[in-house]
């Protein structure tokens, strides 16, 4: 059983892999990563968990989160990891 430390170096050891040349995530990309629904992204987002930009148009906006805020928030203590079960 991985604790959430090592989930979480585990996520950025793979992100750093994966988006070298990627400069920003979409909502749902950072759903993936983190094994979350896009609301619980939107909420992390809309409460300043999560730093985002709002693109322009449409009734819910677009956000692009910039990867270094990705991984600020993986290495937030504060932001819940995904419930395992026993």
């Amino acid at each position: 059983m991985l604790t959430n430390v090592s989930l979480c170096d585990e996520k950025v050891s793979k992100l750093s892999h994966e988006s070298d040349d990627k400069q920003f995530l979409t909502t749902y990309d950072v759903a993936q990563k983190t094994g979350r629904c896009l609301a619980t992204v939107r909420r992390w987002i809309h409460n300043g968990t999560l730093k985002a930009v709002a693109l322009p148009g449409g009734r819910r906006p677009s956000y692009l989160i910039a990867v270094k805020d990705f991984k600020d928030l993986l290495h937030n203590p504060a932001t819940p990891e995904k419930e395992t079960q026993p």
